[in-house]
């Protein structure tokens, strides 16, 4: 399956949960800070459930 049909896969699943008001986090942030902005312009997820450290 290419990236991009998996990633409106997860986007509609979060999207379904969203609406049905089902709490959710997604992980995301070890490969940095772009990795989290792609999430929050993805996903809108009300939580990121990890970032990352200094290291």
């Amino acid at each position: 399956m290419k990236p991009l049909a998996i990633r409106a896969i997860f986007t509609w699943a979060f999207d379904c949960a969203g609406e049905a008001g089902l709490p959710f986090s997604i992980h995301a942030g070890e490969p940095g800070a772009q990795s989290v902005r792609d999430t929050l312009d993805a996903y809108n997820p009300p939580r990121i459930g990890h970032g990352r450290g200094d290291q």
